[in-house]
């Protein structure tokens, strides 16, 4: 359904907490400005907030609630790690079949609003996702949340969308929030500064996502998703280096975004959060065996395992326990190379099976 202001429903997600208190407010606000009633509404503070993920209103006196540091993940695989990644993630855009828009801050009457789960756009060939591990502890941020990302592409203009996602411990993957960068306008939004992209260049680009007062609860995750489009929310890039916004000849575009030493695209996120660095892949040993497997999969630790993922390569989420399973059944998953993380007391280990 609509979204609207004071509804306690907002897309897929419901907040008793919040119900008409913003109508009470604008109340309060004109009663005292234009009615001269004495409510007390001049002593009120500065900000009135409602914090997502805890669900509840939080007020300051400050005249900015953003956060003061910053916490950044680096993109490695399909994951979001405290340190460097290495490699590159590839996918297409297709002008003809843009990934579509699931939710989020629009106001088209033809669209849904809100949070919505966005887990039925992975497995698409247009769609790369990053998550961190399983979080042992809330993670909460007060700002704008930036990707700066080095890529490059085959085609001299393209879009790049970014999703931010809140992964529940039910497999929901809830839309925060999201953005979006034309990449001939990397250099700002002028004429003059307007500029084409070369096959083969590699090129730093930043997309900052709108100011958000967020908090992921332990047992979730944070992930991203990243694409070419999403439709009709934006206009789709006929990624030709044509006229904007008018019909065309689509291009299909490869783009390509770094993550290595030499490239390190990142997501810095406003807030302090230990946990984000603490959580570290390490080289404890674990061994899962077979590989190639076919209906089980064993796991052999030295010590215990406080939790197990697994991903197929687009990020999909397959399986998640935080027991210590000596063995799971696969006999379902298609052919194919996937990841599996496991939380050890050393920090996490990740390992590839066919």
């Amino acid at each position: 359904g609509i979204a609207y202001v004071g509804s306690s429903i907002q897309g897929e997600l419901n907040y008793p907490n919040a119900e008409y208190v913003s109508d009470t407010m604008a109340w309060n606000f004109f009663l005292y400005y234009l009615l001269d009633v004495p409510n007390n509404w001049q002593n009120t503070d500065k900000i009135t907030y409602y914090e997502m993920g805890l669900d509840q209103w939080s007020s300051s006196n400050n005249t900015n609630i953003a956060a003061s540091s910053t916490d950044a993940l680096y993109l490695d695989g399909l994951s979001l790690i405290p340190q460097n990644g290495t490699g590159s993630s590839s996918f297409i855009s297709d002008p003809s079949n843009p990934s579509p828009t699931i939710g989020g801050a629009t106001l088209y009457t033809t669209l849904d609003q809100g949070p919505y789960d966005q887990s039925s756009l992975e497995g698409r060939s247009d769609i790369v996702t990053f998550s961190t591990q399983v979080l042992s502890s809330d993670v909460s941020i007060s700002g704008r949340v930036k990707l700066q990302l080095y890529l490059e592409s085959d085609q001299p203009d393209c879009d790049i969308v970014v999703r931010l996602v809140d992964v529940y411990d039910n497999g929901d993957n809830m839309l925060i929030t999201d953005g979006i960068k034309r990449l001939r306008f990397r250099n700002g939004y002028q004429q003059v500064d307007e500029s084409f992209m070369s096959p083969g260049a590699i090129y730093n680009v930043d997309i900052d996502l709108p100011f958000t007062n967020y908090t992921w609860m332990s047992g979730h995750q944070i992930k991203v998703y990243l694409s070419g489009n999403s439709s009709y929310r934006w206009d789709v890039n006929l990624q030709n280096g044509g006229t904007m916004y008018v019909a065309g000849d689509t291009i299909v575009a490869t783009i390509t975004i770094h993550h290595d030493a030499a490239n390190p695209s990142r997501i810095v996120l406003p807030g302090s959060n230990p946990v984000l660095s603490n959580d570290k892949v390490t080289n404890s040993s674990v061994s899962i065996y077979p590989n190639p497997a076919m209906d089980q999969l064993f796991i052999e630790a030295e010590s215990i395992i406080d939790a197990v993922i697994i991903n197929d390569m687009t990020g999909r989420t397959l399986f998640s326990s935080s027991l210590h399973p000596k063995e799971i059944n696969i006999a379902k998953y298609l052919p194919g190379m996937y990841l599996v993380s496991l939380k050890t007391k050393d920090g996490w280990v990740k390992k590839r099976f066919i």
